[in-house]
């Protein structure tokens, strides 16, 4: 963990003294807590723009975690259409999938049901479903994560170790850790 920050830092540094202020603070937001001003010149892009490409949708996907609930509320209410055309290209509806369920499970998190039912309606839509098994494996994490919240915490539970479950039965032992830690930093709860 300490080499991956290490990694963080210097990509970070060389990001800001190349002028590359919005990768930056992307790279930042996965080492240390972005500042206020910082999310607010991040979300000030997300918002003016119109239609969202590959770079904003990353931005997006990494500062989330920094972004309060009702900048998450706004930035989502919107996103289908500044999205709308990129549905149909597969790195694009990836990126887009992990924005939801990692949306879903902040949302989870923090009590928000109401929020967090607006986007499980954006993700059962038909034709959103199947993309690749490592989006099928996030899908059903948040979804456990939102069972554990509002329904059932060992039903959601139960799902949240399945999905790390099948990252250790696939090898996938890097994405199981990742997943592991950062639902346990969510749930409180060791995994």
């Amino acid at each position: 963990m300490l080499k991956t920050k290490k990694k963080l830092k210097s990509l970070y540094k060389e990001a800001k003294e190349s002028g590359f202020s919005y990768l930056a603070l992307s790279v930042k937001s996965r080492f240390e807590k972005l500042t206020l001003s910082e999310i607010n010149f991040v979300v000030k892009l997300l918002t003016e723009v119109t239609s969202w490409g590959y770079f904003e949708l990353s931005i997006a996907y990494f500062v989330l975690d920094n972004l309060d609930t009702l900048t998450i509320q706004s930035l989502m209410s919107n996103f289908e259409q500044k999205n709308q055309n990129y549905f149909g290209i597969y790195k694009y509806r990836r990126r887009i999938f992990q924005i939801f369920y990692r949306a879903l499970v902040i949302l989870s998190s923090r009590g928000e049901k109401k929020l967090s039912q607006q986007i499980l309606k954006m993700i059962e839509k038909p034709n959103r479903a199947g993309i690749d098994l490592y989006l099928e494996v996030l899908h059903k994490m948040a979804i456990g994560f939102y069972n554990y919240s509002f329904v059932d915490e060992n039903e959601g539970l139960a799902e949240i170790r399945n999905g790390l479950a099948i990252f250790d039965l696939l090898g996938q032992e890097k994405l199981k850790d990742f997943y592991g830690k950062r639902n346990k930093h969510f749930l409180n709860k060791n995994l």
